[in-house]
């Protein structure tokens, strides 16, 4: 009632009131209104965009350093999980290629600063692996188990032969190559062994706290 008091003498007075009253903003000979709530709600989705990304950075981090610094202990023949993979692919299912490949870039090239290989060896694997990821995602049911061991499966060893070819050309030549390729299959059976607990883990507790649990592909 106060409020449409307020409103009814505002507009008397020849003027809107104030929660009412727009800002009018040009940009570029384009003029539009924008109200203060929308202002606020433009900031809080900034905001909230900033913390996701912060947040998707230190967990590529933190999972990055974890597996180069402790599953040697649980490797077999040389091939250990790849964390980073199976993030990329879960998010590129979930979200769509777009992101996942934002994900695969900076989880490969923390993965190649970490690991101290070539720069940009793991970063195209990654984000090669997240547009597949990302359009597989659109035809299929992504958060079919089935199908999320196959993507990652066969994710892996696509990583795998990239990086083989890649390193082929790089200083480290023909032994860092042939070292790739021979952990190829025992990696790619690892990363799906792992799958399903991991992809609990990140539709469970990651995802709802860093971005929302489906996203339009």
């Amino acid at each position: 009632m106060a409020m449409t008091v307020m409103t009814q003498t505002c507009r008397q007075r020849g003027h809107e009131p104030y929660y009412y009253r727009p800002t009018r903003v040009g940009v570029a000979g384009v003029s539009a209104n924008i109200s203060p709530v929308g202002r606020r709600k433009g900031a809080n989705l900034l905001h909230s965009r900033f913390l996701s990304a912060v947040g998707w950075f230190v967990f590529l981090l933190c999972a990055a350093v974890v597996e180069s610094s402790c599953l040697h202990i649980v490797a077999v023949s040389g091939a250990r999980p790849d964390l980073v993979l199976l993030v990329v692919v879960n998010v590129a299912l979930a979200y769509g290629p777009n992101r996942g490949m934002a994900i695969g870039a900076v989880g490969g090239l923390v993965q190649d600063v970490v690991g101290g290989g070539p720069i940009g060896v793991f970063l195209s694997g990654k984000v090669f692996l997240a547009y597949v990821s990302g359009k597989i995602g659109k035809r299929l049911v992504a958060d079919h188990p089935i199908v999320m061991v196959v993507v990652v499966m066969l994710g892996s060893l696509m990583v795998s032969a990239v990086s083989f070819v890649l390193l082929s050309f790089s200083a480290q030549g023909a032994t860092a190559a042939r070292a790739a390729i021979s952990t190829a299959v025992p990696q790619a059976f690892y990363n799906g062994i792992v799958t399903p607990i991991w992809f609990v883990f990140m539709r469970t507790v990651i995802r709802p706290r860093l971005g929302p649990e489906r996203h339009a592909h």
